[in-house]
């Protein structure tokens, strides 16, 4: 259990006289590495030694790509392709607090700067709110969506909820010190975890063992569902950036169950809710008459994430039209109104607009309200987005009550995303921050 003071992830560690029983032993398993050290230092040198004992290694420049090509982990990856063992770009999310849009880029720097890399380890993720599985799901796509074979790692380092196993190919359920991982850590009885199938999904990851505890360590992994494994005597600051001294053993005695098996979950649907649409909607005054007041509004709708990778086919503006305000008419290439709903017939593609909607909205001196509400419909009928328009009703019959205080100016409004994600600014080291 962790709990955050002062921004400090404490963990609090509750001992139970079960907790080393797990209830799921693995047939196959491979020893895979987060690599947080200089592709010159001896952790390398091992990886290279090992061969393709080591399916996929991670990589980390700084705290992710950084901004230009570093010759030596170029030649480190090239290596590493020809020894078998793929190469996994570290990304930072901070917990899914970093904007969307930097950690896309980070994925694009990538490819750019390193093309022999294939796949991404997400660290920092959590799936404590419907926001941080949005986020989640939005940049798995985006990965699965331009480069289908990428492996992508999300690193929760703890337990996760079943609802998330879509947005991800392989998960750290569990990163600690040695000596806590054997005295606390269990797996759950039931859901995905458990599952026997699902062995080639986790990871363990334990840092501080020596090798009196490694043996007994191993076997826990062995008998937690854990496909994947790194274990090592390291220790803090960073556990990951130095050799391991019993590094052969580990590797013999891991080969002496068959490799795991490298998944490829392929893309997923987005969580039902999760904000992907955006729409600007203007209002400009229309004809008048002596009793009627006609204002045209038009609506610019766009599929803003070009992360996900499905097309919207059901794309929708819904007026909520009040008594005294009616919809006359619209205009727009492929948009059909009808009973207050405007939908659009062609697919809107990953950061496609859709032809401008306009309707004219008529509303009567007898409304008393000031606004007509909208709602932007997309990805499975969900709402994403909501605004109000103003209703102006100028040169009404004198003495009516919608004369007094109207105004001859309509508003332009911006309609913003359903799910916001807060932005925290924290210092990143070159290495994760342990969870």
């Amino acid at each position: 259990m962790k709990k955050i003071v002062g921004g400090l992830i404490v963990f609090i560690y509750i001992l139970g006289a079960n907790a080393g029983i797990a209830s799921a032993a693995v047939t196959n398993q491979s020893v895979a590495v987060p690599a947080y050290e200089y592709p010159t230092l001896p952790l390398w040198d091992d990886i290279e030694s090992a061969g393709p004992a080591i399916p996929w290694a991670t990589a980390n420049p700084n705290s992710g790509p950084g901004v230009s090509t570093n010759p030596d982990y170029t030649a480190q990856i090239n290596r590493n392709t020809a020894n078998g063992t793929r190469t996994i770009g570290y990304l930072d999310t901070n917990y899914q607090s970093r904007p969307i849009a930097d950690v896309i880029a980070d994925v694009e720097l990538w490819r750019t700067l390193y093309p022999g890399s294939t796949g991404f380890f997400l660290d920092r993720i959590d799936d404590a709110s419907a926001a941080q599985i949005c986020y989640l799901s939005t940049v798995y796509n985006y990965i699965k969506a331009t480069k289908p074979n990428d492996l992508v790692l999300d690193n929760f380092g703890t337990h996760l909820i079943d609802s998330v196993e879509g947005y991800g190919d392989i998960f750290v359920t569990e990163e600690d010190d040695g000596a806590v991982y054997m005295s606390t850590w269990t797996m759950p009885s039931t859901g995905f975890e458990s599952i026997a199938a699902n062995q080639n999904r986790m990871f363990h990851i334990l840092y501080n063992v020596g090798a009196g505890a490694y043996p007994a360590v191993l076997a826990k992994t062995q008998a937690s569902n854990a496909g994947w494994v790194y274990i090592t005597d390291d220790v803090f600051p960073n556990p990951y950036d130095g050799a391991v001294s019993y590094w052969n053993t580990l590797i013999s005695d891991v080969g002496n169950l068959p490799a795991a098996q490298i998944p490829n979950r392929g893309p997923s649907n987005v969580p039902a809710g999760c904000v992907d649409l955006q729409a600007v909607a203007s209002v400009s005054q229309g004809a008048v008459t002596d009793t009627t007041s006609a204002a045209t509004a038009q609506f610019t709708v766009e599929n803003d994430a070009a992360a996900l990778q499905t097309a919207y086919t059901s794309t929708k503006v819904v007026l909520q039209l009040p008594v005294g305000v009616t919809l006359a008419s619209n205009t727009g290439s492929n948009w059909t109104c009808a009973n207050g709903t405007c939908s659009y017939s062609s697919n809107l593609a990953p950061g496609q607009q859709a032809s401008v909607l306009g309707v004219t909205l008529n509303a009567t001196c007898a409304f008393t309200g000031t606004q007509v509400g909208y709602q932007v419909q997309g990805y499975n009928q969900q709402t994403f987005n909501s605004g109000n328009l103003a209703v102006v009703r100028p040169n009404c019959p004198a003495g009516t009550l919608a004369q007094t205080g109207d105004s001859a100016t309509m508003v332009t409004l911006l309609a913003g995303s359903v799910t916001s994600l807060s932005v925290v600014a924290l210092s990143i080291r070159k290495f994760r921050t342990l969870r």
